[in-house]
């Protein structure tokens, strides 16, 4: 089993691999872990045969629990520059009431009651 782990909380488990002795055609099952916003991406591909957990079949109180265990991060922090992309990374701690944090610990403040970020801080 191989298992990739990526950025922002994306990760790749390749479950099985095979290749067929009559006619030399491989099947590969993935298990991928990603967020909501890729999933309608990687849908549209048709050379994927695929089986996907839908969001409508998931209870709230769970699904509320994979949002706040895992919730979705930007890979890229980008600095405020001109232009439509951000080249440089943001590398330097937030300030928020008078705190300084880091760009993981803010992205969550902002997602959470203040006091329970600030206090695992």
């Amino acid at each position: 089993m191989i298992k990739v782990k990526g950025k922002g909380g994306i990760e790749a488990v390749i479950v099985a691999d095979s290749k067929s002795s009559v006619d030399g055609q491989r099947i590969t099952t993935f298990l991928l872990t990603y967020h909501r916003f890729v999933h309608a991406e990687l849908m549209t591909h048709r050379m994927f045969s695929r089986n996907a957990m839908s969001s409508r079949a998931v209870p709230v109180k769970t699904m509320l629990d994979l949002v706040k265990n895992n919730p979705a991060t930007p890979i890229h922090w980008g600095k405020n520059q001109a232009g439509m992309q951000a080249k440089e990374e943001h590398d330097q701690f937030v300030v928020w009431d008078d705190a300084e944090l880091t760009k993981e610990v803010m992205w969550k403040a902002c997602a959470s009651p203040k006091q329970a970020i600030i206090s695992n801080w």
